[in-house]
């Protein structure tokens, strides 16, 4: 992992390079300019101190993300669940939310069409899926 200085700089020289890596190509080129850097600030600098990220990170991409398969006990969570995701999303697949959400008992999955992992564009409908749930 970087440290700040790096991760900002990074980010300021090639946020579009990484965004396109979780979103798709038709949404992200659909951004305005102000979006554009409305997205990069939120997403990338909103993070800042990445230092203080650096253990859950490595934790997500070394661990986490491997343990969430087909091994993990998903028939065991108790607690209402909700899953989003967007079908285009590649990273993850969106395979991956259907059969988390068909393991998991009573999980509601909210699907959305486009939008990448960012659900770019999805924002309303997204609020009243979560609103519907949470008023459950």
């Amino acid at each position: 992992m970087t440290d700040n200085g790096s991760f900002w700089s990074s980010v300021r020289l090639f946020g579009k390079s990484m965004s396109a890596m979780l979103i798709p190509k038709e949404p992200f080129n659909s951004l305005s300019e102000g979006e554009w850097k409305a997205m990069i600030s939120s997403l990338y600098l909103s993070s800042m101190p990445v230092s203080a990220r650096t253990e859950g990170i490595l934790f997500d991409m070394y661990v986490l993300n491997l343990a969430i398969d087909e091994t993990f006990p998903f028939e065991e969570i108790t607690v209402p669940t909700l899953v989003v995701h967007a079908k285009d999303d590649p990273a993850p697949p969106y395979a991956g939310a259907v059969m988390v959400s068909e393991r998991i008992p009573g999980c509601r999955l909210v699907s959305v069409e486009n939008g990448g992992h960012l659900q770019i564009g999805h924002d309303e409908e997204i609020r009243e899926a979560i609103s519907e749930f949470v008023g459950q």
